[in-house]
This record gives structure tokens, C-alpha cells and sequence, in this order.
């Protein structure tokens, strides 16, 4: 009797263990499924991520192809518009046109020390000068290169503008080192600074 009863519970016990295994089994399974499906669902949100940034990419790479050039129509609406933008106060009031032997062009004063001096050609601007005495609040000056570069090149961020800066003499503390005249190109865009009879001359023109 006591042997049959034994028999009985080792039974029961291989039932209840086989049972187990069948469930961690189970268990097991459907989490490695859903890892699956999990680990599916990131791959495409990565394919998709990643095929936005490359459609995004080839968009950006498309429009800095394309042949832009500044129309002197709207410069004032604009240069004011990238002024408010920039919260700066170098906004133009009024541009007079000046003629001289050498070139016609029109200028415009941003403020009592500041100048800037727009040459067009067949309602085309062709270049812009910056000029600025040495005197000049360093801030105000910095502002109006980058409100110029802003104008010309349409697909440019601070970092590129930084990295221009760097390559135009401004260290690091916004001064700006004047032994030699520097230049750089950038998107077809020829900028460079130079001192003259103690006036910063900052020009960016395009590259014909």
C-alpha cells in the first residue's frame, strides 16, 4: 500500500514538473517573440529615421545647388527682417545711391559709426561692404558680418558662421585680429577683412 502511494506522488511530482517546463517553455517563447517584434519595430523606426534624414539631405544638398543670387527689389524688407530676427537695432531707415568715378552703389548708415554699402548690377546685388571703425562697439560689428552672410548664403547655421569667423581672424573672445587681411569662401561666397585707414572693411561678394 505505502508503495502505491509512493508510486502515486512520484507520478504526480514528473506531471507537475513536466508542466513547469511546458510553461517556462512558453514563457521563454513568447518573450523571445516579443523582443523580436520589438527589436522589428525599432529596425524600422530606424530605416524610417534614417531614410527622412537621407530624403532630407539630398532636399538640402538640392538647394544649395540651385542658383541663388540676392535681388535688391526687397534687400531693405529683408536686411531688416534678419535684423529683427538677429534682435539687433542695424536696421535700414533710408539708402541714398552714390555715384563716383569708380562704381555705383548705395549705402546705408546702421547706426552713427556704422556703414554698409550694397553694389548691384541689373537689380542683382553682386556685393556688400561692411564698414566699421576700430572704435566701433565689437558686438556691432560681429553682428552686422553675420547679418551680411545670413543675406547672401540662404543655407548657413551658427556653426558654419562660427567656423567662417574663426577662419576671418575673431578669437575666441570676440576680439578680432586685424595684422592681415583674411579671406574665405564658403557656398560661392567670397568674404574677407581688412583694415584701412583705421575702418574694418568687411566684403562678401559672389563668386562670378
Amino acid at each position: 500500500m505505502y508503495v502505491r502511494f509512493l508510486f502515486i506522488g512520484i507520478m504526480l511530482f514528473l506531471v507537475l514538473v513536466a508542466c513547469q517546463q511546458v510553461s517556462e517553455d512558453q514563457i521563454t517563447q513568447s518573450k523571445e517573440q516579443s523582443q523580436s517584434f520589438q527589436k522589428g519595430n525599432i529596425q524600422n523606426r530606424t530605416l524610417q529615421k534614417e531614410g527622412r534624414f537621407a530624403k532630407q539631405s539630398l532636399e538640402l544638398d538640392q538647394e544649395m545647388e540651385q542658383d541663388y543670387q540676392l535681388t535688391f527689389n526687397d534687400f531693405k524688407e529683408r536686411w531688416n527682417a534678419v535684423s529683427k530676427e538677429l534682435a539687433c537695432d542695424l536696421t535700414i531707415d533710408t539708402v541714398e545711391k552714390v555715384s563716383n568715378e569708380k562704381s555705383i552703389y548705395y549705402q546705408a548708415k546702421l547706426n552713427k559709426q556704422i556703414e554698409l554699402q550694397v553694389f548691384v548690377s541689373n537689380n542683382q546685388v553682386e556685393k556688400l561692404i561692411l564698414l566699421s571703425p576700430i572704435t566701433a562697439n565689437t558686438f556691432d560689428v560681429l553682428v552686422g558680418w553675420r547679418q551680411i552672410i545670413l543675406m547672401l548664403i540662404q543655407e548657413s547655421d551658427s556653426l558654419d558662421i562660427d567656423a567662417i569667423f574663426h577662419e576671418l581672424g575673431v578669437e575666441p573672445n570676440a576680439e578680432i585680429e586685424l595684422h592681415e587681411k583674411k579671406t574665405v569662401t564658403y557656398l560661392g561666397i567670397e568674404m574677407n577683412v581688412s583694415l584701412t585707414n583705421e575702418t574694418i572693411v568687411f566684403e562678401a561678394s559672389y563668386i562670378n
